[in-house]
């Protein structure tokens, strides 16, 4: 098949905001520009990642499909052993250490696991009724997001995020049915702009505070007594429409650009490694090796993505990825 340059270009646009993200995650204190810059990506960034991969998501060929579950499950099992070995050579090793190891995904490997699920949701939904009737999935897939955040359940097997993030991948697949393209390229440049805009001055002026139990769904509604899970669960619905609202605007902006479509193919590779090349980073900042500041950290966030992706073009980088299936197919 074809590749689309547009979605592409898309993809590494998001995958740097995703890596740009996690890198000003440990500087974003509340009232500062760097947590209305946080609090603003994530309105739209993992939304649109969770929808490209819906759109990209074929359940037709289901030999094709299983081995694509498999890979995932595959790449999120070894990289979550990785992430594992630095806590199990703690002395004091718990059965809550063990539990968390096995169950809680270690920072951003929560998406694979999710991945997982919601291609698997989308596989077992009888044909008749997933092709036939969308919207009705679709209100299922948002009634699902707000009355998800009621279990008691919090980072266990990512299910709160699962559950949250369900319609945008519902949305992405379902968006293959119409010419998302032709639309946006009716919309001038200008509305976006103003939209984005607008949004990140409300962030900075009136919400520049953590308030990623919303936006993230990693944590149940019960997660702060103080605060009615009624409130949260309007919070998520306010999100909800907001994020599909932001995320068009942010489809409306993007450029096609074939050197960004090709680094865009690496998003997977780039997803897994950023998070060892954001603690090196860390660890120089403590070691006053690297300077520090917010103008430093997007071009750190950019230099992290540019280094990943021609780190991937190892073979090696690659076959860490899927190490089982390299073997068996060999």
């Amino acid at each position: 098949m074809k590749r689309d340059l547009y979605w592409d270009t898309l993809k590494f646009i998001l995958i740097f905001f995703v890596v740009f993200g996690h890198t000003i995650e440990q500087f974003a204190v509340n009232g500062s520009l760097l947590r209305a810059i946080y609090n603003w990506v994530l309105m739209f960034n993992m939304p649109l990642f969770i929808f490209v991969s819906g759109r990209f998501t074929h359940v037709h060929d289901k030999e094709k499909f299983r081995r694509g579950i498999l890979r995932i499950l595959e790449t999120y099992i070894v990289f979550q052993a990785i992430k594992c070995i630095d806590p199990l050579m703690n002395l004091h090793i718990t059965g809550k250490l063990i539990y968390s190891l096995i169950v809680i995904p270690r920072w951003a490997l929560w998406y694979l696991l999710s991945l997982v699920c919601w291609r698997l949701i989308l596989y077992y939904i009888p044909r008749n009724l997933r092709e036939n009737k969308p919207l009705l999935i679709l209100l299922i897939c948002f009634a699902i997001s707000l009355l998800g955040g009621f279990l008691p359940i919090n980072k266990q097997l990512s299910l709160q995020r699962t559950m949250a993030f369900l319609p945008f991948f519902f949305l992405g697949y379902y968006s293959t049915r119409i010419d998302v393209k032709h639309y946006i390229s009716r919309i001038p440049k200008a509305i976006p702009i103003s939209v984005l805009l607008a949004v990140f001055l409300f962030m900075y002026y009136c919400m520049n505070y953590d308030f990623t139990i919303i936006q993230g769904g990693s944590c149940s509604y019960w997660i702060k007594p103080a605060i009615s899970p009624i409130f949260y669960c309007l919070s998520r619905a306010a999100f909800l429409m907001s994020a599909m609202i932001i995320s068009f605007m942010v489809l409306c902006l993007i450029k096609t650009s074939a050197l960004f479509a090709q680094w865009g193919t690496k998003t997977l590779a780039i997803y897994v490694y950023h998070t060892f090349l954001i603690l090196l980073m860390l660890y120089l900042f403590r070691q006053g090796i690297l300077p520090q500041n917010s103008i430093l950290l997007f071009f750190y966030s950019a230099a992290i993505t540019i280094v990943l992706v021609y780190l991937s073009r190892i073979k090696l980088f690659n076959i860490l990825l899927n190490p089982v299936s390299y073997f068996l197919e060999k």
